[in-house]
């Protein structure tokens, strides 16, 4: 790693052996599990050729273990579109895959703490008014809200859910 280091900071290096520098010693870093690393020196290599697919890879898989599973996803597609390479679709379907269950273990964390739903905010016009008027228009405007929720029938958390959402929410059941 010290020779690449040394190779890369000399100023008079071509930029198609910079740009190659850059994603060897990126590939080393994923070798050894230092995805930040080489996440870094793929965007580094990226700037010299934004359409190198090895980079792209790289930093796609980087970028996977580090979480970041849509960026992941868009580097993966994106060098499966310049090589063609039958491998990458299996590492975009591991990254979808883990998209979704982030999806669903937030859906489910939601539903826990009652936090899905749209929750309508109350609007009072606000005019010159005395302390003693404003609290009763907020207490008569409380009081309406409280009667119409209790009105309702409770909501299952499907009837929450965009189209897409209750689909996704469905394949994982």
């Amino acid at each position: 790693m010290e020779c690449y280091s040394r190779a890369i900071k000399t100023e008079k290096i071509e930029p198609d052996l910079k740009l190659l520098l850059h994603s060897n010693r990126a590939q080393a870093y994923i070798n050894l599990k230092r995805y930040k690393e080489a996440e870094t020196d793929c965007t580094v290599a990226l700037q010299i050729d934004p359409n190198h697919a090895k980079s792209l890879h790289r930093r796609g898989v980087a970028r996977y273990y580090l979480r970041d599973l849509r960026e992941a996803k868009k580097d993966l597609e994106k060098s499966l579109q310049l090589a063609q390479n039958p491998e990458i679709k299996g590492e975009i379907e591991n990254a979808e895959k883990e998209i979704d269950k982030v999806r669903y273990e937030q859906i489910a964390r939601m539903m826990e703490r009652g936090k899905m739903g749209r929750k309508e905010r109350v609007r009072v016009k606000v005019e010159e008014m005395n302390e003693d008027e404003s609290l009763k228009i907020l207490e008569a405007k409380r009081k309406e809200l409280e009667a119409e929720l209790s009105a309702k029938p409770k909501k299952g958390v499907e009837e929450f859910l965009s189209d897409d959402e209750e689909n996704e929410l469905n394949q994982l059941s």
